[in-house]
C-alpha cells in the first residue's frame, strides 16, 4: 500500500526533530538493524489556506557598497575610506534600514503565493516491533 501525501506529511510531522537527534544519539554508530515496525498516529492534521505575501527582500551590502564605490573618482573613494578610518562609530542600523527601505519601495509589486501552515496534533503508539 503507498502512502498519499497527507499520509506523509502525518508522519513527518509525528516525529519531531529533536526526538531524531535524541534518539539518534542512543544508536551506536557503524551497526545495522533490520527492523518491521508497525505504529499507529492518531490525531488531527490542520492545512492552512493558501495566501500571497510580499517578498521581504535581503539588501546584499557588500554588493550595494562595491557598487557606490565604483560609481566614484579616485579623490572622492579614498576621502571616503579615510572618513571612515577616522570615525568613531557610524550607524550602520540607520543606513541599512534605509537601504533594505528603499530595495523594498522597488520592489513592492513583488509577491509570492505561499503554501498554508501545516499544523499537528499527534499521538504515536508502538503497536508491534521486531528486531533482528
Amino acid at each position: 500500500m503507498e502512502l498519499n501525501d497527507l499520509d506523509t506529511i502525518t508522519i513527518a510531522k509525528a516525529v519531531k526533530e529533536a526526538a531524531m537527534k535524541k534518539a539518534r544519539n542512543g544508536l551506536e554508530g557503524g551497526t545495522e538493524h533490520n527492523i518491521d515496525l508497525t505504529i499507529r498516529i492518531h490525531g488531527t492534521v490542520k492545512v492552512g489556506e493558501d495566501y500571497e505575501q510580499r517578498i521581504i527582500y535581503k539588501v546584499d551590502f557588500p554588493g550595494l557598497l562595491a557598487l557606490a564605490l565604483s560609481k566614484t573618482n579616485n579623490v572622492t573613494m579614498d576621502a571616503l575610506v579615510r572618513e571612515f578610518e577616522e570615525t568613531e562609530a557610524v550607524d550602520t542600523d540607520a543606513i541599512k534600514k534605509n537601504a533594505a527601505e528603499a530595495l523594498n519601495a522597488i520592489k513592492a509589486k513583488s509577491m509570492m503565493n505561499v503554501k498554508g501552515k501545516v499544523t499537528t496534533k499527534l499521538n504515536i503508539e508502538k503497536v508491534g516491533i521486531q528486531v533482528e
